[in-house]
């Protein structure tokens, strides 16, 4: 009878023997998943950081183009008036002089 008591208490301690190694492999195996995930992760923010700055400075660039054309034509259009009116804004600084440098009694 001892001896099966003895047979039992030895299973018994391998059992536990066996149970606290799974313990312990399924621990180092939780460690390594969460490494991993956390490797997959930090990739992952990389790629976002890397393709949110890419777009940034396609943005940016577009941007820069569109005013230069937008420039460009306002520059066009301003220079273009001017062609248009330049007799007219002539004689119109003609008049604003004569109407500062004369006296208010000799003007009609």
């Amino acid at each position: 009878m001892q001896n099966v008591v003895d047979e039992v208490l030895k299973a018994e301690a391998e059992a536990e023997k066996i149970v606290a190694q799974a313990k312990d492999k399924a621990q180092t195996i939780k460690q390594q998943a969460e490494s991993e995930i956390n490797k997959h992760i930090t990739q992952a923010r990389e790629q976002a950081k890397e393709l949110f700055q890419e777009r940034i400075a396609e943005a940016k660039k577009k941007a820069l183009q569109e005013y230069k054309r937008a420039l460009a034509a306002a520059e066009a259009q301003s220079a273009k008036f001017w062609e248009q009116n330049q007799d007219k804004v002539n004689l119109v600084v003609e008049k604003i002089v004569d109407f500062v440098v004369t006296p208010e009694f000799e003007r009609e």
